[in-house]
């Protein structure tokens, strides 16, 4: 079948989905060109429950999380006291438009790498959590801190 915009926007998001994800399980020139022509499109492709490792969004929010812009963005909202998730957030609705929500869970998978990428970059988690702005889709975030330093 020749995949056209149309007949992927006709689709569910559910439905997209499971063609992305056979497309990715065969070797083909055609199913490569529809892995890149859904992850273009724009259009949601995830499933409407909690995100399974490996997935293509998860993989994404990580891809992002740990980019050198987003890792700078993220240690700029520590030391302005946010969390890092109130300067991750907008980069992933940016990159991946209706595929983060809470509809998949994917903002809490996000919240968890944003944590563990900040923790490998020498910050540790207070204990505590705050509200993120109001344009997150993410409601609430882990608040981080720059760790003590170990003097041996």
């Amino acid at each position: 079948m020749k995949w056209t915009d149309e007949k992927l926007s006709a689709k569910t998001p559910g439905e997209r989905h499971q063609l992305y994800m056979n497309a990715m399980a065969m070797d083909s020139d055609d199913a490569r060109a529809l892995v890149r022509m859904i992850e273009d499109s724009g259009l949601a492709f995830s499933l409407d429950r909690s995100l399974r490792k490996p997935d293509a969004v998860s993989e994404k929010i990580a891809g992002i999380a740990f980019s050198a812009d987003a890792t700078k963005a993220m240690e700029d909202a520590i030391r302005n006291g946010l969390p890092p998730m109130a300067a991750l957030d907008p980069m992933l609705i940016e990159a991946l438009g209706e595929d983060y929500g809470t509809h998949n869970s994917s903002t809490t998978t996000a919240g968890r790498i944003a944590a563990e990428r900040m923790i490998q970059r020498g910050y540790q988690k207070t204990g505590k959590k705050q509200k993120l702005p109001a344009d997150c889709r993410a409601k609430t975030a882990d608040v981080l801190e720059k760790a003590p330093e170990v003097v041996q």
